[in-house]
Order: C-alpha cells, then sequence, then structure tokens
C-alpha cells in the first residue's frame, strides 16, 4: 500500500511538473502526460512481480509497511487478514490486508458507487434532453462541411458539445443555427470527436471519483480536462482562419444565452 501510494504520487507531482514546466510544448503532449499520471493511479503496483532493480527498495519498503501494520494492530485490536491469490495470473501467493488497506478498500468502493450515479444520471440527461431536440443534420449544409455524425438540435444547453463513444452526436443550442461562427463549432467539436476525447473523459472521471477522497488526482484531473479542451484549440488554430476571433464570438454568444450547463462526465 505504502509503495503504490509513493510511486503514484511521485508520478503525478513528475507529471505536473512537466506540465507547469514545458508551458510552449504542444497541449496535447502535457495532456498525455496528465492522462498517463491519472490512470498510474489504477495500476496495483503492490500485486506486481518485483522487478529486479526494485527490489531493495521494495524490501525496505516492505520493512516500514510491517512496523506500521503492527502497530495499527497493537492500537486498533484489528489485524491483519491474509488473502489467498495463488490461482490468480501475474500476483503474489498471497494478500495481507490491513486496517488501512481495508479503509481503501471502502473509500474505493464508494467511488465505483459515485461513477455509476454520475455515469446513470449523464445517460440520464442526454436522453432527456434528446426527447426536447430536432434532428440538425441540415446544419452540416449549411457550414459547408461534409456530414461525419449526427447532429441534434436543443434548447437548453447554452453552446454545443458531443458525446457518444461508439457513435458520436453533436448537439448544438437552437441559437447557434444561424450563427456565421456555425462551421467553426462543427468543426471543433469534430476535433475532439477525432481526438478520442470521450473516451479520455470517460476515463479521466473513472479516476476522479474512484479516488474521490485524493486532492492530488482532483488536481490533475482538472489540469488534464483543461489541457484536453486547449489542444483541441490548438489544433483547431492550424486549419480555421480567424479561430481565435471567432471562438471569442461564440463564447460571448453562449454567454447571452445564459449560465452553461455543459454534460460533461
Amino acid at each position: 500500500m505504502l509503495s503504490w501510494l509513493l510511486v503514484n504520487v511521485g508520478l503525478g507531482l513528475l507529471a505536473l511538473a512537466f506540465i507547469f514546466l514545458n508551458g510552449g510544448a504542444p497541449h496535447r503532449l502535457r495532456f498525455f502526460a496528465g492522462f498517463a499520471a491519472l490512470a498510474a493511479w489504477r495500476v496495483p503496483w503492490a500485486l506486481l512481480p518485483e522487478l529486479p532493480l526494485a527490489i531493495d527498495f521494495s524490501w525496505e519498503l516492505g520493512r516500514i509497511e510491517r512496523a506500521v501494520d503492527a502497530g495499527s494492530a497493537r492500537l486498533t485490536g484489528v489485524y491483519p487478514i491474509i488473502v489467498q491469490t495463488s490461482g490468480v495470473p501475474l500476483v503474489r501467493d498471497f494478500l495481507v490486508l490491513n486496517t488501512v488497506e481495508l479503509m481503501f478498500i471502502a473509500l474505493t468502493a464508494i467511488g465505483a458507487v459515485l461513477f455509476a450515479w454520475n455515469l446513470a444520471s449523464h445517460h440520464y440527461r442526454l436522453s432527456r434532453l434528446a426527447r426536447q431536440a430536432r434532428d440538425g443534420s441540415w446544419l452540416w449544409h449549411r457550414a459547408g462541411l461534409v456530414a461525419e455524425c449526427p447532429v441534434v438540435v436543443q434548447r437548453e444547453i447554452p453552446g454545443a458539445f458531443s458525446s457518444g463513444l461508439v457513435h458520436p452526436c453533436i448537439w448544438v443550442h437552437g441559437d447557434l443555427v444561424a450563427s456565421p461562427q456555425l462551421s467553426t463549432l462543427l468543426r471543433h467539436e469534430l476535433t475532439h470527436i477525432r481526438q478520442h476525447d470521450n473516451w479520455y473523459l470517460l476515463a479521466i472521471t473513472l479516476v476522479e471519483k474512484l479516488f474521490w477522497w485524493n486532492p492530488l488526482v482532483w488536481y490533475l484531473g482538472r489540469e488534464t480536462r483543461e489541457l484536453q479542451e486547449l489542444s483541441c484549440d490548438e489544433q483547431c488554430q492550424r486549419s480555421i482562419d480567424d479561430y481565435a476571433a471567432q471562438l471569442a464570438q461564440l463564447m460571448l454568444d453562449s454567454a447571452r444565452m445564459g449560465k452553461p450547463r455543459m454534460l460533461a462526465l
């Protein structure tokens, strides 16, 4: 447990250092650094076979963990639980769970429930929105673009956003269908889809919910989400003339519609 925590905290701090010290690097590269650090929290380092170069370090951490376990047992009267895992591939023959690890399992279980609730509420809001929306496939022709995915016109959420993993869809507010920036808006959302950003958002949300008690995970999640959006803007700026001015106008138009309530995971 201690080695797992130290490894992930170290990777998280290294990722943050890379993000802040390389402000001139491509936003997508900085995004992947943050995403990799978040994904590392799902790797069960303690269960994997020991690497030869890490044996001495791991032995010292194991000694510290055993001392902490013994002290915890004396104070709480709760002794470690031994779980047989010899039949599970790529793990040790047994797993010792102390009080702290049992608490961690309970917190993670709560996080799994939070993730399931977040996912269910997200899909409920989308289905409710779909019942009030109308087909907007004609917007591709108006914007002078080739249709690449369904477009839906809705009047509840200001601005535009994309949803869906296997079959993505773009949602556009009704007040933007006549906007001069319609082509820019659709191409921006298409960039998110081409970069598979909804898949990344799902993975980020999973880690955030499972480790809801961890401030480092929340901070990394916030930075990674922001870098994902900046990387999309960076990509659009390469292919769309006067993109910054058009984006600013779209933001102003969305602000006039009311407070944004994006259906982000």
